[in-house]
């Protein structure tokens, strides 16, 4: 059994669980799959599908940035905040300039509380808020804090008031809001034209795998890339043999005397990772006594490190 990250591209206008389904066919009978976070069926890109123990450390996937290539139109506003819904509000645009988006943009910076979609994978009350939304449920979500990155004009404004934005965010950010909020903001409305995910951590377009080339080789484990990838994310320790025991059976180790082998954008005081020839751990930084104790919270064992 292997275990793994597979960086798939997926094109617009398909489900990522339909992605997923597909994918799955492919792998022996009993071997997990999963997903780093989905993308919405009208918006392409970066899909990082965890195969086997990898599964595991979905949640450690979905905390990397992701950057999104987005393209918005000002002037109208539908029901799904993209071009597939229904046109609910127009207003006039010419009035906009690049310096008015600029300055407004800077407002979408750091912290921000955000209203989520309707149509969305959100659960209410067990069920999809996209299927209840569609079926004429009335839905509102609360305002929640998403963290924003970077944010920025690629392009002027055409002609149809159609302009293109960069958008590095966390987990949890909907751009679609973003794209409703700015023009809102602005006094002209605006909506989601199309949407890309360029990347989500080390994951990028590059390196991004076609699942028609998925289907058609006979042996998808070449595509299926070493756990260790995610590490250049996160802050990393080495374990000696005694380390690598003491994390195996559940129990803290000091971090003092842990071997740093990089830093992470990701914020060490939450996660870090612990790295030994055979297993892989995501502990969380905690202080007892007045020392700096690794907690391990996933542990999964693995070949030798990559």
């Amino acid at each position: 059994m292997f275990s793994g990250f597979l960086n798939l591209w997926k094109p617009e206008g398909v489900r990522s669980s339909w992605c997923v389904h597909e994918v799955k066919k492919l792998l022996p009978r009993g071997v997990k799959i999963g997903h780093g976070g989905t993308l919405d069926s009208t918006a392409e890109g970066v899909l990082v599908l965890l195969v086997g123990k990898a599964t595991r450390l979905s949640r450690y996937v979905m905390a990397l940035p992701k950057t999104y290539v987005v393209r918005l139109q000002f002037g109208i506003e539908t029901d799904t905040l993209d071009a597939s819904g229904k046109i609910v509000q127009e207003k006039p645009f010419e009035f906009v300039d690049e310096a008015m988006i600029d300055v407004e943009l800077c407002r979408f910076l750091g912290p921000i509380m955000q209203r989520p979609p309707a149509v969305s994978a959100i659960r209410v009350q067990g069920k999809r808020s996209h299927s209840l939304a569609r079926n004429g449920a009335a839905v509102c979500h609360r305002e929640r804090a998403v963290f924003v990155r970077s944010i920025r004009r690629l392009t002027n404004i055409g002609e149809n008031g159609e302009v293109t934005l960069e958008i590095v965010c966390g987990k949890g950010t909907y751009v679609r809001s973003i794209v409703r909020d700015l023009g809102r903001n602005l006094g002209a409305c605006a909506v989601t034209v199309r949407l890309c995910r360029m990347d989500l951590g080390p994951y990028s377009r590059v390196m991004a795998c076609d699942l028609a080339a998925i289907t058609e080789n006979n042996d998808i484990s070449k595509f299926v890339a070493p756990v260790d990838g995610l590490l250049g994310s996160y802050t990393t320790y080495q374990l000696d043999e005694l380390q690598e025991k003491t994390v195996s059976n559940g129990q803290p180790v000091l971090i003092e005397k842990l071997q740093r082998l990089r830093w992470g954008e990701i914020q060490p005081g939450r996660v870090v990772f612990l790295r030994s020839r055979r297993l892989l751990s995501a502990a969380r930084p905690m202080i007892r006594s007045g020392a700096v104790f690794a907690f391990p919270e996933t542990t999964i064992t693995t070949g030798q490190a990559q």
